[in-house]
């Protein structure tokens, strides 16, 4: 293993099975310790009634699906549970 690599915790809901972000713009939220990440992942099982767990990732990539761009045709990768507002695929993305 390379000791240059970093590891990171990341909380994973286990009834949709998508990642936990902070906000809408980041592909996952990312935890240096296991302790951190597990007190994120408990308040969210209390907040809202879902199981949460935190899994150890090695520079974590989300899962991503390929989109046809309507102003130019062009395919892009996007991550997966992207909104509509900022997917170009969707007339909502291009009005704003």
């Amino acid at each position: 293993m390379n000791p240059n690599t970093t590891f990171h915790y990341v909380i994973v809901n286990t009834v949709t099975g998508k990642l936990h972000k902070k906000d809408i713009h980041s592909y996952g939220t990312q935890y240096p310790t296991e302790r951190g990440a597990k007190i994120v992942a408990t308040k969210l099982t209390k907040k809202t009634g879902e199981k949460h767990e935190v899994e150890l990732g090695m520079n974590f990539k989300p899962k991503m699906r390929k989109v046809k761009s309507l102003m130019s045709g062009v395919d892009i990768a996007i991550e997966e549970d992207t909104p509509a507002c900022c997917d170009p695929s969707t007339e909502t993305y291009w009005s704003m």
